[in-house]
């Protein structure tokens, strides 16, 4: 048994790649490990993960091995590729075990304390504060000179934007004179082949960020994004989850990569941290996603459960559109064609009612426009 996958990102690199994510087509991750290479093909061996195991691999918080193991029992594959950029065919092994020879060494992590991780840890605790290690890498090393800096500031303003909508609950708004503040430090030059910025968190007032508390709560809500939307029908979840404001950020953040070519990575510590935590999307996924929902936009993203209560005024069979007279106004919504007939036969007007009915809500592909429809699924009259 045989099935494709998709090149997403390399997760660790040696002379060639050597641990890559690969996509199914209902965008399931899979971690595939080179087990032979040559300068003409690699050899992988593949499994499939769930998503916060993949994310847990990541950030070094579990071994290569550990993740093998516990996943091959629900099968592994072998493929071979000259070419990354193509569709790559998984072909199913027999068995459940892994054959010793064959599994990753113990202890092979993807983060190790390294470098930039010690820089992040460093920071925060001489800065006493919340830090952000940020990094844009063109896809095309040979373009950097050709790299814009208003898409790197374009990025930070974006990034500050989704961050502040990220921490923000449920309801809260912000006044206009409450203000969410980051304070920008370079504390690195540019390396080549990437920009590189330490961002750190100042003047946050009080009932947004609560001192970090909710910083760490919004990093922690964006680094999950980037793991588990893979897609428009993603965005139902996303909307449902942190708001229509947080979802449109994002798609603001996406857009910026996609304009720019670049690969964004992004870790953060507090000064208490052990080890720093982040996330990295690609341009390819974040390109494949705009196009996603370019292909999608208009379709139902969001729907749920609405009473309204209020006086009856008015059904037109025809067209199927209902009204009730609220405290708030007039609210207009609609009947199935299927149950028009009868629907609410016996409903004298001006008479006070609930409509129980399901809010159902279609976007543009940017989530800047929508258009709200409340769709009737019983009555009681009070």
């Amino acid at each position: 048994m045989s099935k494709s996958v998709t090149y997403q990102s390399t997760l660790s690199y040696y002379d060639g790649p050597e641990v890559i994510e690969t996509n199914d087509a209902f965008h399931d991750p899979y971690i595939g490990y080179a087990i032979t290479s040559s300068t003409t093909a690699y050899k992988f061996l593949v499994v499939r993960v769930p998503t916060t195991s993949l994310v847990k691999l990541r950030l070094g918080k579990i071994d290569l091995l550990t993740v093998v193991k516990d996943f091959s029992k629900y099968g592994w594959y072998l493929c071979e590729t000259d070419n990354l950029d193509q569709p790559i065919t998984l072909v199913e092994q027999a068995g459940l075990n892994i054959p010793e020879a064959l599994l990753p060494n113990p202890d092979t992590f993807m983060i190790e304390q390294d470098e930039e991780s010690d820089q992040v840890l460093s920071e925060a605790l001489s800065r006493n504060k919340f830090v952000i290690h940020l990094k844009l890498e063109p896809t095309n090393h040979h373009l950097m000179h050709q790299f814009k800096l208003c898409d790197y500031t374009d990025v930070l303003s974006k990034l500050n934007s989704l961050i502040v909508t990220a921490g923000k609950s449920g309801s809260q708004k912000l006044s206009h004179n409450e203000k969410s503040e980051l304070d920008l430090s370079i504390v690195a030059p540019a390396l080549k082949g990437s920009v590189e910025i330490i961002v750190e968190s100042t003047n946050i007032n009080e009932d947004v960020f609560e001192p970090n508390g909710k910083l760490v709560n919004a990093m922690e809500r964006i680094d999950s994004t980037i793991s588990d939307v893979h897609g428009a029908y993603d965005l139902q979840i996303l909307v449902e989850r942190y708001g229509v404001e947080f979802a449109q950020k994002y798609i603001k953040l996406l857009k910026v990569l996609v304009r720019s070519e670049a690969d964004f990575s992004c870790s953060w510590a507090e000064p208490n941290f052990q080890k720093r935590s982040g996330s990295s999307l690609v341009f390819k996924k974040a390109k494949s996603l705009i196009d996603d929902m370019k292909q999608h936009a208009n379709e139902v993203l969001h729907e749920v459960d609405l009473p309204v209560k209020g006086k009856f005024v008015e059904f037109k069979r025809k067209t199927g559109t209902w009204g009730l007279e609220t405290k708030e106004g007039l609210v207009v919504g609609v009947v199935d064609k299927t149950e028009r007939p009868g629907k609410l036969d016996g409903l004298e007007v001006g008479r006070e009612t609930t409509f129980h009915c399901i809010e159902r809500r279609t976007f543009n592909h940017a989530l800047t426009n929508s258009k709200s429809t409340l769709i009737l699924k019983y009555f009681e009259c009070v």
